[in-house]
């Protein structure tokens, strides 16, 4: 990341605001995020997401703000559609899991329609992609073993 010292800072001044306290913070940090790491090369956006991002990416899927749920489920994605495999095998199950808890019952603790219908959108486009690469019996172990399934 040292030969983007520009986009490093931007990336960790959002970074600090997501995972902030204040809602509001959160909120702007993630709106932020989302529009500027599009701009880092492909490159940068993948390692500074893997090593900072992720984490508290897939945390934020179950945030209390619906805003901030909404922008970590489309970095998410975002991050599903770049990664290698490898990432893909080392993340995926994480997001799975976390995913899958806002369905585990009713009432959903996902109260959001719309955001119930990216998660299962999200959620199978994953599995496929972990299909292909031959980690199925991965995806299918935490699929089945969801509660109420």
């Amino acid at each position: 990341m040292a030969q983007h010292p520009k986009h490093e800072q931007k990336l960790n001044k959002y970074l600090q605001q997501f995972i902030d306290d204040d809602p509001s913070i959160r909120r702007r940090g993630l709106q932020e995020m989302t529009k500027y790491i599009l701009e880092v090369p492909t490159g940068l956006r993948l390692s500074f997401t893997v090593s900072h991002l992720i984490s508290p990416l897939i945390a934020g899927l179950s945030d209390p703000i619906e805003t901030c749920r909404s922008l970590s489920l489309t970095l998410v994605a975002n991050f599903v559609s770049e990664c290698s495999a490898h990432e893909l095998e080392t993340f995926g199950c994480q997001i799975v899991c976390t995913t899958s808890t806002r369905f585990g019952s009713r009432p959903f603790k996902e109260s959001v329609e719309e955001l119930r219908l990216r998660h299962c959108l999200d959620m199978d486009a994953l599995s496929r992609i972990w299909c292909l690469i031959g980690n199925w019996k991965c995806a299918s172990r935490y699929w089945l073993a969801r509660p109420g399934s």
